[in-house]
């Protein structure tokens, strides 16, 4: 069994509460899908919990075990730690991530996960993925497992061992949902990726996938167990993602663009609105009609499954769009296109079957285009440390028109504060 570094720093789990059970046993219970035994002895161990000092430092300190030696007490405090990260009862790493809490608790609602599962496209195509990248016996983790529907599509496709890693409050249910199809060999375990300990596997699945690809910043936690648990030769799904953009005429998304502020209403003049919301833009999700499009998409970023590290959702790119006709400018449109496993594509494109992403809309200003204009692309993303789920966005536009450059305009996405540069 693999087991925690002596490095390590425990922390209990959030809402965390022991209890003794009639009989004496003593019982851990929380959010997170934490439900437990512990053994009484190790009261002061967990009290101790807070996440600043290492198993090593606790080892030193523990009042359990007193005949032992100080390293066979780490060895044992190891297994113990191991034991109560897979129970959800222990996490690592000092207290920190208040601003990932929400985001968890929002995942811990199943119509979030029904509406994804009911997504056929994208529920057949990592299920094809698996089926074509497992092989007989091997160890397979899956990285925000959910309801658990990823780790029984490896299961059935003939993995040895499964291990279902989740911080949402989901674990209950989907040991639940793996007894109700009769399904041996999948173990869950109520925790964040980073605290899962290294345990060498074959095949490494994540559905990380969020709006844009990049949106949710989920990336980096699943770099994070690859690196620690992934063994040489093995394979990760999705493989490949790509990610591109290509402008297109306003009209040609149902929620509308800032053209909207251009057609009076009821005779009133609206213009002045447009330049407020410039000030404060957001992306969002919308189903673009492919005849929308006004050129051919460039492609902006690409990820790596296997090999990228978590600096690569830091997107920067420059692009040039050739203008095939007259239209008013809605925006850029977005979308992502992975490769699961070889053969397996899944793609987000206004010309793909309908997903639950749709398409991404960067709404911009709405100029007035004809045939032969080009637009000139500079476009970045990162994330704040305050919010490291949403992406913010700065997309730079300038018109040439015969050689000429006739306009020019700088647009930045997702502030809270509205123009706030990164």
């Amino acid at each position: 069994m693999s087991l925690p570094a002596a490095d390590w720093r425990p922390r209990r789990a959030p809402g965390l509460r022991l209890s003794f059970a009639p009989g004496g046993a003593l019982h851990a219970s929380g959010p997170g899908g934490v439900d437990a035994a512990v053994d009484p002895s190790l009261i002061p161990f967990l009290c101790a919990c807070d996440g600043t000092r290492s198993l090593a430092e606790h080892a030193r300190t523990a009042c359990a075990w007193p005949e032992l030696s100080g390293a066979a007490r780490l060895r044992l405090l190891r297994l113990v730690a191991a034991d109560l990260c897979r129970a959800g009862v222990l996490r690592g790493g000092p207290p920190g991530d208040e601003p990932l809490e929400p985001y968890f608790r929002s995942y811990s609602h199943l119509g979030v996960h029904r509406a994804m599962i009911a997504d056929r496209v994208r529920t057949d195509a990592f299920r094809r993925a698996l089926e074509a990248v497992v092989r007989p016996g091997d160890v397979v983790l899956d990285v925000g497992s959910g309801t658990g529907i990823l780790s029984l599509f490896a299961s059935r496709a003939g993995a040895g061992e499964v291990h279902g890693i989740e911080r949402a409050a989901l674990v209950p249910v989907a040991r639940r949902l793996v007894e109700a199809n009769g399904v041996r060999g999948v173990e869950f375990h109520a925790c964040a990726a980073e605290e899962f300990p290294p345990r060498p596997a074959d095949v490494v699945v994540s559905e990380w996938l969020g709006q844009f690809a990049i949106g949710e910043g989920m990336f980096p936690a699943v770099a994070t167990v690859r690196d620690r648990c992934l063994r040489p030769g093995g394979r990760i799904v999705p493989a490949a993602v790509r990610c591109f953009l290509a402008p297109f005429a306003a009209g040609g998304a149902p929620q509308g663009t800032l053209a909207d502020w251009l057609e009076p209403v009821a005779g009133l003049d609206l213009r002045p609105l447009l330049e407020e919301e410039l000030s404060w833009l957001w992306t969002v999700a919308d189903r673009v009609d492919p005849s929308a499009l006004l050129a051919p998409a460039a492609e902006v970023g690409c990820i790596d499954g296997l090999r990228d590290g978590p600096e690569v959702l830091r997107l920067e790119a420059q692009a040039s769009f050739a203008v095939e006709r007259a239209a008013r400018l809605g925006g850029l449109c977005g979308w992502f296109v992975a490769e699961l496993a070889p053969g397996v594509v899944l793609s987000t494109a206004p010309d793909a079957p309908p997903t639950h992403w749709e398409q991404h809309v960067f709404p911009t200003r709405p100029w007035e285009l004809a045939p032969g204009d080009r637009l000139e692309l500079g476009f970045r993303s990162w994330f704040a440390p305050e919010d490291p789920r949403t992406p913010r966005y700065a997309l730079d536009l300038a018109l040439q028109r015969k050689g000429r450059a006739v306009a020019r305009a700088e647009h930045r996405y997702n502030h809270p504060a509205g123009r706030a540069l990164g």
